[in-house]
């Protein structure tokens, strides 16, 4: 399972948007990992305004809007995760610029996702910065294409991508496990093997963006590699009589749920008044997330999740939330509207996720829920498409306020927060129950760490007010006192 901190990191980051073809929401947080390795993409038009007119003054088919949706899981770090999320989408819209004079249909945009998946990977090779940097990540994006009415799906790796239509899960992209008979193939032709279900003994995926240590036969082709960034491509036609939502998320969601739990914790979410397509997909991420450490190791791994939904004829958002609770669809035989009473709550199935682990009948979320004192206050907002919610659940219990990561604009570093984590004795573990390897006597108290920290909270706190709050105040004189008596111990000892 790798190391793993000794309590979660459960800020996450939102964001969510809405056009007249799709709208979306999106959770990711880092959980018990070290740190933060996935990247997304969220795209409602990968055109800017008036590019898509350009081209059709040169293409023979329109290719007015294509929505671009993809999440990225990285593994040995986040470098390439990174550079996927940012630039990915510029790389589609590039061989579809370069192209412009061929016909840009269906068969076109297939073969254009799987050549940015393929050039992706070698212009990672000229990045200066990315020279010796050893990571890789999984990939699974959608391309939908308002003109042809078409859903791509492009995958490389054990992230996924399901379309619900009709409340059942039909799965957009299958996970590519050194384990399968046509991944092993390609792996042995090209002199590697398959050990305890992983490549070469150490990656347990066969298909990736990067990882080029397992890319370095120069006599084969980029598709032939003991591990490649070629991904498989379904296409789908899109039918708005049918189809409802697509969800895409990293491998730390699909250990915890099946496709087909995961688009019945959406439907639950739909029919919730007041819950968002981002509340939905922070409550799915509140579901997975392990309650402790001990086990297996599954939901302890970083969760990014996207929902996408399908307007049709230009519908709102809101318009759509009441379409899909107002749909009859067909369970066990019987057609009926969709029902509550059909799907399991968010809080059952969080205790059907971890049957083993003996909850809190008040709060089965209360790892992935902070208390009013412990939230961390954001005064500079950023730009709309993020946001910071504070939600209720079925429960009534309160979720995390969110916030951005140090990457983010805005980003507010809490001294104080560092402080607590210290006095509680927070460490870093190899696996469930070890201790660290350089603290075999448990935590341990810094006090130098700690001053420092003390005193840089104050600092900080005194750009912002003037005077000290009366808690602060207090605390400053009971440390003074207490410095005072050391002093004159120290001054009685020595006469």
């Amino acid at each position: 399972m790798g190391q793993i901190l000794s309590n979660p990191v459960i800020d996450k980051e939102h964001h969510q948007g809405n056009d007249t073809f799709t709208a979306f929401g999106l959770c990711s947080m880092q959980g018990w990992r070290m740190s933060m390795e996935d990247a997304h993409i969220v795209e409602l038009n990968v055109w800017e305004e008036n590019e898509s007119k350009e081209m059709n003054e040169v293409t023979k088919t329109g290719v007015d809007h294509l929505a671009m949706y993809g999440v990225f899981d990285g593994h040995g770090g986040s470098a390439v995760a990174k550079f996927c999320g940012q630039h990915l989408a510029a790389i589609l819209k590039q061989q579809l610029v370069e192209n412009r004079k061929c016909e840009i249909d269906n068969n076109f945009l297939v073969n254009a996702i799987k050549d940015t998946f393929l050039i992706a990977d070698q212009r990672i090779l000229t990045e200066q910065s990315m020279q010796n940097d050893h990571s890789g990540c999984t990939a699974t994006c959608i391309v939908i294409s308002k003109d042809t009415n078409n859903l791509i799906c492009a995958n490389a790796g054990d992230s996924r991508t399901v379309l619900a239509t009709n409340g059942i899960a039909k799965a957009l992209s299958f996970d590519h496990k050194p384990s399968l008979l046509n991944e092993r193939s390609r792996i042995i032709a090209a002199d590697g093997f398959v050990e305890m279900d992983r490549v070469n003994g150490n990656l347990a995926l066969s298909r990736a963006i990067g990882d080029f240590e397992f890319k370095a036969n120069d006599s084969l082709s980029a598709e032939e590699q003991v591990v490649t960034a070629q991904p498989d491509v379904l296409t789908h036609k899109i039918n708005y009589s049918n189809d409802d939502f697509i969800i895409l998320g990293c491998d730390g969601i699909w250990e915890c749920l099946s496709s087909q739990e995961c688009v019945n914790m959406v439907y639950r979410g739909i029919l919730t008044p007041g819950l968002s397509l981002n509340d939905i997909t922070s409550r799915i991420i509140d579901i997975c997330c392990a309650p402790t450490t001990e086990g297996s190791g599954v939901g302890c791994d970083n969760m990014t999740i996207i929902i996408v939904a399908l307007l049709q004829n230009d519908e709102t958002e809101e318009e759509w939330f009441e379409r899909i609770r107002n749909k009859k669809i067909e369970q066990n035989g019987l057609t009926s509207p969709t029902s509550k009473t059909h799907i399991t709550t968010f809080e059952a199935m969080r205790r059907r996720v971890y049957n083993t682990f003996d909850f809190d009948d008040n709060n089965v979320f209360s790892v992935t829920t902070k208390s009013n004192d412990e939230k961390l206050v954001n005064e500079n907002k950023i730009d709309s498409s993020t946001t910071t919610t504070e939600e209720n659940d079925d429960h009534g219990q309160e979720n995390n306020g969110e916030l951005g990561s140090p990457q983010q604009p805005g980003y507010v570093l809490n001294f104080e927060s560092l402080k607590q984590l210290l006095e509680a004795g927070v460490h870093v573990s190899t696996g469930p129950g070890s201790e660290n390897s350089n603290n075999p006597t448990g935590p341990t108290h810094d006090s130098t760490i700690l001053d420092i920290l003390a005193s840089l909270s104050e600092a900080a706190a005194g750009e912002t007010a003037p005077f000290e709050s009366d808690e602060e105040q207090e605390i400053r004189e009971i440390r003074e006192e207490h410095e005072g008596r050391e002093q004159e111990q120290e001054h009685e000892q020595k006469e």
